[in-house]
């Protein structure tokens, strides 16, 4: 039996309360600004430290959405943000998530993907690497930052295909562990079944999915 002390998170509705006051360090260093007057100059993006007046600009390649540029991670070398675009294909949208370094202006790859969540110490990455958000079946995976890899957590189906996620995932303040929460027609391609709800955690260390009740 596994058992998860309220210093890892607290469940229900106090679970919920909890997530909504995390902030990431790193974004209590740094300000993100996406706006970009000067259109005919190209996309740009600018940041600056909070005790810093200066901004520093970085100009971004025009296939990549600056609007998502909200999220800092930490890497050996230094600091990147990470970007998200989208490319219009014979078979829908694809997404891809790349990271640009705030120091050399590189922008790297990192996977294709959307819908991420990051954890509070900028380590991991959740993500679906379904086609888009309406696909219907989703396989979840988790992206390790520091090893350059991704893992699959789990696959399931939305209540109804097509019309938008039927779930969420929320990461403990410690980073060790992420709720899976919601309703879902199965886990695997063959969907087999009407509607469940599920509440579940994914474990780092162990790489496991539990099962658990959720109060309130």
């Amino acid at each position: 039996m596994v058992e998860f002390g309220m210093s890892f998170f607290a469940y229900g509705k106090e679970y919920y309360e909890h997530c909504r006051s995390l902030v990431p360090n790193l974004t209590k260093k740094y300000d993100i600004d996406t706006y970009d007057e000067h259109w005919s100059r190209g996309q740009h993006l600018h940041i600056r430290k909070l005790d810093s007046k200066n901004w520093q600009e970085i100009s971004i390649p025009k296939h990549i959405n600056r609007y998502n540029a909200t999220a800092l991670i930490k890497h050996q070398d230094g600091i990147s943000i990470l970007l998200m675009s989208s490319e219009s294909k014979k078979d829908g949208l694809i997404y891809t998530v790349h990271a640009l370094d705030i120091k050399s202006k590189e922008l790297k790859y990192l996977f294709s993907g959307h819908t991420l969540d990051i954890s509070p110490d900028r380590r991991y990455v959740i993500y679906l690497s379904s086609k888009d958000p309406w696909a219907g079946y989703h396989p979840m995976q988790l992206y390790d930052i520091k090893m350059g890899r991704s893992s699959h957590v789990m696959s399931l189906w939305e209540v109804d295909p097509g019309s938008g996620l039927s779930f969420q995932y929320k990461w403990s303040q410690d980073s060790k562990a992420f709720l899976i929460i919601g309703a879902t027609l199965g886990f695997n391609k063959k969907r087999n079944g009407p509607p469940q709800r599920f509440n579940k955690i994914y474990h780092l260390d162990t790489k496991l999915l539990y099962d658990i009740e959720v109060s309130g």
